[in-house]
């Protein structure tokens, strides 16, 4: 009886203890030594950039908290926001501004893996980092410790759709091993209301603590905000500063304002003065391919390039270049493509381009390949999916190419992020021109509003329709075949040297 009444006494004491805490007594079992207590706060974000109102809540938990120390993480990079900085250059910032006197205790903590997404991920990061602060420790011979985690995160994280959807689940409340910290809103004068139904849950329910006299100390600063600040910054692609602008943001700290005008971050992009460039998007058999070859008879001198034609030549070469290319992985094929693609934009003889791309390449095209933001794009909408199903199924699949099911499958997936891609990339390319034209019924009369489109661009960039009549067109299969053999065999010796 005393045996079950210890083994239900420590049941319970189980039950009620941070389970981070768990760690064996070296010298007697029966014997609790007391152990010191470490409050640990991890902080996700994107941090792009890092301003001083982030610094301003690590500050606020460290002070105010009693944290005794606190990570930043940065979001990796993300699929749904290809127009973000990239990971590299966001820790660069945040390292540079956590270096500085004023943050004691604070650092940057990037995942050894890519972490899975959403509150999946945080909890094996935060355990992550649990394991990290533990290491510290037994390295100063203190073996009895007790960490504690918190997560810091702001009100509009905290209540978004998403996230609220996410808590309401018990398996997901189960992996919060942590306490969340939630910051008030700048401005919000209602307050965070506990939401009942996560905090008082049968089962896992959510440790949540709601700050309510919190302030940030720069009122209706974002990072939006001082990413368009940073913009003003330069007066053109070459990146020329703009000398009335000037060269401090309340908020942003003079170390990070000197990093990001060192390595050029946040430049905007511009469309070039001397080319326009088209991109048609559309789900499969939404036209793209047919609506482009008419462009090409009604704009004279207009020139095609498919980057899938690309990807197919490949495909189709010889049997050993055909296998090594199905081998290389996705960073190799992004080199491939980009190469090949800015290979036949450089030795065509025509001023107005026409590509096929999808929205989640766009960024990666401007940046890499043609080196300026494109013009227009255009993307091609069919409400009817049996028409669309109907159109591939009378095309049939190519050679070198997936079923057309298979395309049209992969295609609907992504469909939601395609729309949330171009939403992001019309905020953030405020001269590109984007277009949502109904393909469903006909296909020449798109083309023609699409022709109007290049015709009023080209006159305002005073180029001629007519400068490009000697150009060839659409580039043929052997162009293609050629510049896939040439750029292949590039990628190969690259990787054997």
């Amino acid at each position: 009886q005393q045996q079950q009444q210890q083994q239900q006494s420590n049941q319970n004491r189980r039950r009620h203890q941070n389970p981070y805490d768990r760690h064996p007594n070296p010298h007697d079992a029966r014997v609790r030594i007391p152990s010191k207590s470490v409050n640990i706060a991890v902080y996700f974000g994107s941090f792009d950039p890092v301003h001083e109102n982030h610094v301003a809540v690590a500050r606020h938990a460290l002070e105010v908290e009693n944290m005794d120390q606190v990570f930043f993480v940065p979001n990796t990079d993300n699929p749904n926001k290809p127009f973000m900085t990239s990971h590299k250059d966001r820790v660069m910032l945040l390292s540079t501004r956590l270096d500085q006197a004023d943050c004691q205790q604070m650092s940057v903590h990037c995942p050894s893996r890519a972490p899975r997404p959403g509150w999946a991920g945080r909890a094996d990061i935060s355990q992550e980092i649990w394991r990290r602060v533990r290491d510290e420790y037994k390295k100063q011979d203190e073996h009895q410790i007790s960490i504690r985690m918190f997560q810091l995160i702001g009100q509009d994280s905290f209540e978004e759709e998403g996230a609220q959807a996410a808590l309401a689940l018990p398996h997901v409340r189960k992996n919060i091993k942590r306490t969340l910290i939630v910051f008030p809103r700048t401005g919000n004068s209602e307050g965070i209301k506990e939401p009942l139904q996560l905090t008082r849950a049968r089962e896992n329910p959510l440790k949540l603590i709601i700050l309510k006299n919190y302030q940030d100390p720069h009122e209706r600063m974002s990072s939006t905000q001082v990413r368009e600040h940073f913009a003003s910054f330069y007066k053109n692609a070459c990146g020329e500063p703009i000398k009335d602008s000037p060269l401090s943001l309340p908020g942003i700290h003079e170390c990070v304002m000197q990093s990001v005008i060192s390595s050029q971050l946040y430049m905007p992009v511009h469309p070039s003065k001397d080319r326009v460039a088209v991109i048609l998007c559309g789900a499969p058999g939404a036209g793209k391919t047919t609506v482009a070859k008419q462009l090409q008879s009604i704009v004279p001198g207009s020139t095609f390039l498919s980057g899938g034609e690309f990807h197919r030549a490949a495909t189709l070469l010889d049997d050993k270049a055909a296998s090594v290319y199905k081998q290389l992985p996705i960073s190799d094929i992004i080199v491939f493509n980009s190469g090949c693609m800015k290979h036949a934009i450089e030795s065509a003889d025509s001023k107005l381009f026409i590509f096929d791309l999808k929205p989640d390449g766009i960024k990666q095209f401007e940046e890499g390949t043609y080196k300026a933001a494109v013009d227009i794009v255009v993307m091609l909408d069919v409400k009817d999916n049996d028409t669309l199903e109907r159109r591939l199924q009378a095309r049939g699949d190519r050679p070198g190419e997936k079923s057309w099911k298979e395309r049209f499958a992969t295609y609907k997936k992504k469909e939601m992020l395609y729309e949330k891609i171009l939403k992001s990339y019309k905020s953030s390319r405020s001269e590109t021109e984007i277009h949502h034209v109904d393909c469903t019924n006909d296909v020449n009369e798109t083309a023609s509003y699409v022709a109007d489109l290049i015709r009023n661009c080209a006159a305002k960039k005073g180029i001629s329709v007519r400068e490009s009549a000697s150009a060839e067109g659409e580039a043929d299969d052997k162009i293609y075949e050629t510049l896939a053999r040439v750029h292949l065999m590039q990628i190969i010796e690259n990787r054997r040297a």
